[in-house]
């Protein structure tokens, strides 16, 4: 009896045709994905890149940093902000300070002179540190609202605040200073943004290159500036992302939680990192004021995030902690701004700029509501007790 064919049996042909359909099939969609996926990387980064599409007027909603990486991700925001930006990233800060990263009009950058130091008149100084929170957009408020107070004739403020510090260069500018005003016993106040001070203490760059602090073996290890704009350090310090579309799917399609997303780029240990950091950094505050035998205090300023969660987020938990567990006394914005709206009933609108220079500081209804939690701080009503006094 003849054998049949290889292949030829009942149903072999029919099983094997529609098998074949399948993975051509699964082939046709895996390529028509693969080009899908390709289209729109190459056609985000014609959008977000290409001096065409600029001139064009195109693609202009998707050239937003945070739609591709987080502020969580630290540097790579900052970087991705200068190559957006091109050309007006290539310029250095007008105020460009080699051991600061830049200063500000007011302070003199040879010897660290404040222009006001002729204002004293033999009162107590009072050293404002801190970023654009401390310095008072649009005009120093803290220090003209205590010349109006009763403790201005105690105490003349000087104020040392540089919009976009983060805590690292907030020390070192308040380290540098200290010595100007050794033997005028100064009352120093360290201003920290909760929102953002914190996570400025990790970044190499955020507008302009700046100094940072970094943690080794436990100790901290500080990284001088190496170049004096924002183009230079990215020339330096390359992207790190690779796919643009699948970044946006990750942070600006609204489809990923954010906890996941961070997770899936390796920044899950954020809030870890920069809490290490931020504790060594208030240690070494504490103990560089404690051996000058300074009275001094921590002002913690809240933007509207801060202010209205209905709870404490990851940088004030820290930040209450560890001040606490420091000896470093503190005042609080929170507190006085959240009783004021309680109280008087406004909307939180009314207390941050939406416009201008200064969109989301202080309004000056606020700044006359947060000037109670300074004057609470000189007049010694604070949480933590009084900094020991060095022997």
């Amino acid at each position: 009896m003849p054998q049949a064919a290889p292949g030829s049996g009942p149903g072999s042909g029919r099983a094997g045709v529609p098998r074949r359909r399948r993975w051509r099939a699964l082939l046709a969609v895996g390529l028509g994905l693969a080009g899908a996926g390709l289209a729109a990387e190459f056609g985000l980064r014609f959008l977000l890149f290409s001096a065409t599409a600029r001139d064009l007027g195109l693609g202009w909603r998707a050239r937003h940093a945070g739609l591709y990486t987080p502020r969580e991700a630290g540097e790579e925001y900052w970087k991705l902000r200068a190559r957006l930006a091109g050309e007006e990233a290539a310029r250095p800060s007008r105020w460009f300070d080699e051991r600061f990263g830049w200063l500000r009009a007011g302070i003199d950058p040879a010897t660290l002179a404040h222009e006001d130091e002729g204002e004293l008149r033999g009162r107590r100084p009072v050293l404002l540190f801190g970023d654009s929170y401390a310095e008072c957009v649009g005009g120093d408020y803290w220090g003209a609202r205590l010349e109006q107070d009763e403790l201005g004739a105690r105490y003349r403020l000087l104020n040392y605040g540089v919009g976009g510090y983060g805590i690292g260069q907030i020390l070192l500018l308040l380290e540098a200073t200290l010595e100007r005003f050794a033997d005028q016993d100064p009352v120093v106040v360290v201003g920290i943004l909760v929102d953002d001070d914190l996570d400025r203490g990790d970044l190499g760059l955020r507008g302009h290159p700046k100094p940072r602090f970094v943690v080794r073996d436990g100790a901290l290890e500080l990284l001088p500036i190496e170049q004096r704009d924002a183009q230079s350090y990215l020339a330096a310090h390359p992207l790190e992302i690779r796919s643009f579309a699948w970044r946006w799917l990750l942070f600006g399609s609204g489809l990923v939680p954010r906890s996941a997303a961070l997770r899936w780029i390796g920044e899950e240990d954020h809030v870890d990192r920069k809490n290490e950091l931020g504790r060594l950094l208030l240690t070494r505050l504490r103990d560089g004021l404690e051996a000058r035998g300074h009275l001094a205090f921590v002002w913690l300023f809240h933007a509207r995030r801060s202010l209205e969660a209905p709870e404490l987020g990851w940088q004030e938990t820290f930040l209450r902690g560890a001040l606490g567990e420091l000896g470093l006394p503190w005042v609080s914005s929170r507190p006085v701004l959240r009783a004021f709206l309680e109280e008087s009933g406004r909307p939180i609108d009314e207390l941050f700029l939406d416009s201008g220079p200064g969109v989301n500081h202080y309004t000056p209804q606020a700044n006359e509501v947060v000037f109670e939690a300074l004057r609470a701080g000189l007049e010694g009503r604070l949480e933590g007790g009084p900094i020991r006094q060095a022997r």
